[in-house]
């Protein structure tokens, strides 16, 4: 089938996403009067491929959708690449600056902060999405290593994971002109969780509330103590204090 006659729905099917972001990964060795081959040697039309998966499924390819990129037949929007800016700066100790509960190093993996080994840095992305039981404190002290008994009361507030689904892309298809063009559409997961209140008289966490938000407000909530919840308005931590 060519690649003009493919309905516009088949390219929306789970598995055909999944082939739309692996295209980016593929290089061609060269392309010429709208044929390549790519450096794994694939021989790629707009209409077929030489590849194992299009050969069994004989719909595009992450090859095919490579080359209609290249031959601007099909144009992905770039509003979710990775970006070189962080949203989190670690101190000395390696604690969030400014933010209103700590997160750490080993936080960068839920804040979808990762390493790129080819630029030796790290690029901030947008699939958010944290770890059942972690827990995250309002003051840096929480992770000094000191005994709890010296350090509790100076902490204020703490907040542990219940649940988080993950974020779910999509695309929206739409043809203008000879050209099909992809929208990437981010609906965000739900992270649950538990506030809890330190009782300095005691030393002792009490329950506060159970929230649950979109993953994108629980940044928010890290960052600045307050965000947009399910429920319906905000939820405010700074202004317990």
């Amino acid at each position: 089938m060519a690649w003009d006659d493919f309905d516009i729905s088949v390219h929306g099917h789970e598995e055909q996403i999944k082939r739309i972001d692996n295209s980016f990964e593929v290089v061609f060795n060269s392309i010429e009067n709208g044929k390549a081959v790519t450096n794994h040697g694939y021989e790629v039309t707009l209409d077929s491929c030489s590849c194992p998966d299009f050969l069994t499924r004989k719909l595009p390819c992450k090859h095919i959708y490579a080359l209609a990129k290249q031959l601007n037949r099909f144009v992905v929007s770039q509003k979710m690449e990775r970006k070189e800016n962080l949203i989190v700066e670690l101190d000395d100790n390696g604690n969030s600056k400014g933010w209103a509960f700590v997160v750490r190093k080993c936080n960068f993996p839920s804040l979808d902060i990762r390493f790129n080994n080819i630029t030796q840095s790290y690029t901030q992305g947008e699939d958010f999405h944290f770890n059942v039981g972690a827990i995250y404190y309002d003051n840096p002290i929480a992770y000094s290593g000191e005994p709890w008994g010296s350090v509790v009361n100076r902490i204020n507030f703490s907040i542990q994971i219940l649940s988080s689904t993950t974020n779910f892309r999509h695309y929206r298809f739409e043809h203008r002109a000879n050209t099909l063009y992809a929208i990437p559409i981010m609906e965000y997961g739900v992270t649950s969780f538990n506030i809890y209140r330190i009782n300095h008289d005691t030393g002792k966490e009490a329950l506060y509330k159970e929230v649950s938000c979109y993953n994108k407000d629980f940044v928010d909530l890290l960052r600045y103590g307050h965000c947009k919840i399910l429920s319906g308005g905000q939820i405010n931590i700074l202004e317990l204090k």
